[in-house]
Order: C-alpha cells, then sequence, then structure tokens
C-alpha cells in the first residue's frame, strides 16, 4: 500500500488545477481567452486522489499475495463557480469533502471475508488555485482522519484472534504461531488525525502555455503537503501497536511529502507519466530526515485498435517504511503493477 497524497494521471490538459489530484475545471483554451470572455463551470463531483487496483503477486509467500484497491472521490461542498479566466488567474477558494479508501482482496491465496481494510481516509480541503504559467499553482491547507479501520487494542484479543488463526488454517502446513501472528497484527486499531498546510509549485523555465507543459519535460509540477498530528491527536494513547511499531511515533515517519510529478509523448502522444515521492517525518515533534521513504510510478496509458480502447497502466515501487499503518515502523522494499482508472 502507499500511505501518501498520491498524484493521479489525469488528463490536465483539461484541468486548470487539482486538488490532491483531482480535476476541477475545464480548461480554458487560450485562444478563447483572447477573442472573449470564456466562462467554465466547475464539478461538484471529483477524483482525489489515485484511483487505482494492483496486484500484489510478486511479494512474500503464497498467502501474503494479494489485489489492492483503492477509491478515492471528492465532493465539492462550495458553490460551484462560474467565472472568467481573468478571475482565474487571481485565484478561486473552494471546500471540498474528500475520502479515500483502501483495502486488499486475498484472491486465492487465503481467507479474508472477502477483504481486509487497510486505509480510511476522510477530510476537509481548502484551496486556492491560480491559472499560472509557473510558480504556485496551488494553495491547499486540510483537517483529515486517517486509520485502518480495524478494532484489535488489547493484547487479550490480539492473543485470542492468533489462535482462531491457528485453528482456521490447521491444515496448511505453512502456517506456523508466527504467520498466524502476523495475520493477527494485520488486525490492530491504528489512527490519527491531523492537519495539513501545502501546495503546488509549477517550474516553466521556457514560458510554455499548459497545454505544451502537459508534453514537455522542462515543464513539471512539485505537489508539497506537511501534516502536524501533534496539535489534534496523542498518537501514544490509546493505541495498542504492532511489534514493529511499539516504541515508535508516526510522526517520525509521515509528515513531509513531496512529489515530482510529470508527463511525457511517445511517438507523438501524451501516454506516459512519471511520479516520484519522498516522504519523511513531521517538522513539528518528529524526526524528518531520519526515516525516509521513496516512490516511483510509471503510468501509460496503452491505447489500441486506433485509440478507440485505452488500457490505463502503472507500475508502482516503493523502498522504505509506511507500507500499512499498523506496522508503519517496518521497511521494506517491493514493486506491484495494475490499473488506474479516471473518472
Amino acid at each position: 500500500m502507499l500511505i501518501t497524497s498520491c498524484l493521479t494521471y489525469a488528463d490536465v490538459q483539461k484541468t486548470i488545477f487539482d486538488l490532491g489530484d483531482m480535476p476541477v475545471n475545464e480548461q480554458v483554451p487560450k485562444e478563447s481567452v483572447e477573442k472573449e470572455t470564456t466562462k467554465y463551470q466547475q464539478r461538484r463531483f471529483r477524483q482525489y486522489e489515485n484511483n487505482t487496483l494492483m496486484l500484489d503477486y510478486l511479494n512474500g509467500d503464497k498467502l501474503d499475495k494479494h489485489v489492492d484497491a483503492k477509491l478515492s472521490i471528492a465532493y465539492l461542498l462550495t458553490a460551484p463557480k462560474k467565472s472568467d479566466y481573468e478571475k482565474i488567474e487571481k485565484g478561486d477558494w473552494n471546500i471540498a469533502f474528500s475520502a479515500s479508501v483502501e483495502f486488499d482482496f486475498y484472491m486465492g491465496t487465503r481467507h479474508s471475508g472477502p477483504v481486509v481494510g487497510r486505509r480510511y481516509n476522510p477530510g476537509i480541503q481548502i484551496y486556492q488555485s491560480y491559472d499560472k504559467k509557473e510558480g504556485w499553482r496551488e494553495y491547499r491547507a486540510s483537517l483529515e482522519h486517517e486509520s485502518n479501520g480495524q478494532s484489535t487494542e488489547t493484547i487479550e484479543t490480539l492473543t485470542r484472534i492468533t489462535d482462531d488463526f491457528l485453528i482456521t488454517y490447521s491444515d496448511d502446513d505453512s502456517v506456523d504461531f508466527a504467520k498466524a501472528s502476523e495475520f493477527a497484527e494485520e488486525t490492530i486499531s491504528m489512527g490519527n488525525n491531523f492537519v495539513s498546510v501545502g501546495g503546488v509549485y509549477r517550474f516553466n523555465n521556457s514560458e510554455l502555455d499548459n497545454q505544451q507543459c502537459d508534453t514537455e519535460l522542462s515543464c513539471f509540477d512539485i505537489h508539497i503537503k506537511l501534516r502536524d498530528n501533534s496539535f489534534i491527536t496523542d498518537e501514544n494513547s490509546g493505541n495498542f501497536r504492532s511489534l514493529q511499531a511499539a516504541t515508535q511515533n508516526l510522526s517520525d515517519y509521515q509528515g513531509i511529502s513531496l512529489s515530482y510529478f510529470n508527463r511525457a509523448r511517445i511517438y507523438g502522444k501524451q501516454d506516459v507519466a512519471l511520479e516520484l515521492t519522498y516522504i519523511t517525518g513531521q517538522l513539528n515533534g518528529g524526526s524528518p530526515g531520519k526515516h525516509n521513504t521513496f516512490k516511483a510510478n510509471l503510468y501509460y496509458n496503452w491505447k489500441l485498435n486506433k485509440d478507440k480502447v485505452t488500457v490505463p497502466l502503472v507500475v508502482s515501487c516503493q523502498t522504505g517504511y509506511m507500507h500499512d499503518l499498523y506496522n508503519f515502523a517496518q521497511k521494506n522494499s517491493e514493486c506491484t503493477f495494475g490499473f488506474h482508472f479516471l473518472y
């Protein structure tokens, strides 16, 4: 699982700004702006983070193989604005409700009833966006909750669940006490509330227009998110921890997120996008730079049948921490592949 604010591979030629990664307004053609005052209409319901279906069948043993599904939406709470192009350049404030859900489906591998929840992330997003060729294109602030939706909070419950797994897999020689304990630890409750600030900064030294910028390597966006849970969550209070995270603080592993996002062309078509993300501890009360996570996503829209059918593919690799909330302090490296979906 990728626990971060991800970037979606959206058709940015049709958007003026993103919230997290959600298309908000339709792009206004430059020619229309020069000829007359052009109106745009915001959409209330839209995409927030990536919507993906990842096939994790290359890592771990046979009982660890699964399908990772992630759904993410946002709903605009402020009234959809109709405005001229010049007003967009000055910036518009908006408020939206966002929600991301991530779960694993152990298809053909182990009992999961039939899915295991991994991440639930509702929040209120406030943002101001600008249609600029370079510089700050968006400022963001949010109030969010993030948890894994599990309920185990005592050692007694964990012991009972471990025994239940031993009984369930009594006919499987590969499941010993250590493996059953690993399954049980996945049910440990973990969560926190946090505030965040950030934005999107565009590097565009060639001063390309928005349409050209979507296809040139010299023009790219940096997404910044600084989160802080020290104001509204005592992460050491009331949380029974996994063995890997028992003596660790989440704020030492997650708090600063920097993402590089760029698109490219293959054979004259916009088919590829690259996203690189760095995550470390939060500035206030954390240990930034001590525990580091690096992620890379390569998106490719494989077009078939003369562009009438497109297969949206993604390869994702991660090294570091934050694979799951319940064992955020466990270090690992892995690559997965699958599909990404836009709406």
